[in-house]
C-alpha cells in the first residue's frame, strides 16, 4: 500500500511537471505567434507605406509639371487686370476687378503651395489669425453654400491663439474641406449643416479645429482610402482625389496633424490640429 501511494504521488507530480511544461511551452508558441503576427502587420505597414511613398512622388511630379503650366495664363491674367484697374471709366466696375484680382493672387499663392510641395520645401510661416482665414475662405464659397441650401455655423471663441502658419497653405487646406463637406451635404436632404468649430488645447499650445458635415457619411472601408492620391468619392469629372492628401501633407508639415471620422447616415468629421 506504501509503494502504491508513493508510485501514485511521483506519478502526480510527473503529471503536474508534464502540465507545467506544456503551458510554458504553450505560453511561449503564443508570444511567438504574437511576434509574427506583429512582424508581419508591420511588413505590411512598411509596404503600405511604400506604395504611398511612390504615388506621393508621382503626385509630386504632376503638382510640379501643373503649376508650370499655370503660371504663365496666371501671370497674364494678372497683368490685364491691372492695366483694367488703371484705365479710365473703370470706377463702375473697380470692385469686380479687385475681386477678380485677389481671385487671380489666390490661385498663384495655391500653384506656389503646388510647387512647395513637389519640392518639399518649408512653409512661410507666420503668426496667423484663424478666424481672419476661415472669413476670407466662407466669402469666396459663400454663393455656392447658399445656392445648395446649406446652413453654416461657426463656433469660434475670440481668444483663439495666432497659429505658426503659412495663411496661404492654411487657406487651401480649409478651401477643401468645407468644399468636400459641400459635395458631401448635396446628396442629402434638407435641412443640411456644415458646423465649424474650433478651440485651443489645455496648454494653448495648438488649436483643433473641425469641419462637420450633416451629410451621408461613409463606411469604414472608403475612410481607410480618403487619404490614398488620387482616390476620389466624388462623381467622375468632379474630383481629382488629390485634395485630402494635399491636406494632410500640409498640416504635417506645419507640425500639425489631420484627422477623419464619419460613419454611414451620420456626416463626417475632419479635425485639425496646428500649432
Amino acid at each position: 500500500i506504501t509503494m502504491h501511494k508513493e508510485a501514485e504521488q511521483i506519478l502526480q507530480q510527473a503529471q503536474a511537471e508534464l502540465e507545467q511544461r506544456v503551458a510554458e511551452r504553450t505560453a511561449a508558441l503564443e508570444q511567438q505567434t504574437q511576434r509574427l503576427q506583429h512582424e508581419m502587420a508591420e511588413r505590411q505597414r512598411m509596404q503600405e507605406a511604400l506604395f504611398q511613398q511612390e504615388k506621393l512622388a508621382a503626385l509630386g511630379t504632376l503638382l510640379a509639371n501643373v503649376a508650370h503650366e499655370l503660371n504663365n495664363p496666371l501671370a497674364v491674367a494678372a497683368m490685364q487686370l491691372d492695366n483694367l484697374q488703371e484705365e479710365r471709366g473703370a470706377e463702375a466696375w473697380r470692385e469686380d476687378l479687385e475681386m477678380l484680382r485677389q481671385a487671380v493672387e489666390r490661385c498663384k499663392s495655391v500653384v506656389q503651395s503646388f510647387l512647395a510641395l513637389a519640392r518639399q520645401q518649408a512653409p512661410t510661416r507666420r503668426a496667423v489669425a484663424l478666424q481672419a482665414v476661415l472669413d476670407e475662405v466662407l466669402v469666396l464659397l459663400e454663393h455656392a453654400l447658399e445656392v445648395d441650401g446649406i446652413d453654416v455655423e461657426r463656433h469660434l471663441p475670440d481668444d483663439l491663439p495666432p497659429l505658426w502658419a503659412d495663411p496661404h497653405q492654411l487657406h487651401h487646406v480649409l478651401a477643401n474641406l468645407i468644399t468636400n463637406a459641400h459635395h458631401a451635404l448635396r446628396q442629402s436632404a434638407s435641412p443640411r449643416r456644415l458646423r465649424l468649430t474650433a478651440a485651443a488645447t489645455a496648454d494653448r499650445q495648438q488649436v483643433r479645429l473641425e469641419v462637420t458635415d450633416s451629410g451621408p457619411g461613409m463606411p469604414e472601408e472608403m475612410q481607410r482610402r480618403v487619404f490614398e492620391p488620387f482616390f476620389t468619392t466624388k462623381p467622375q469629372g468632379e474630383g481629382s482625389g488629390l485634395g485630402l492628401p494635399l491636406c494632410r501633407s500640409i498640416v504635417e508639415g506645419h507640425g500639425g496633424s489631420l484627422h477623419l471620422s464619419s460613419a454611414p447616415g451620420r456626416g463626417t468629421t475632419v479635425s485639425v490640429l496646428l500649432p
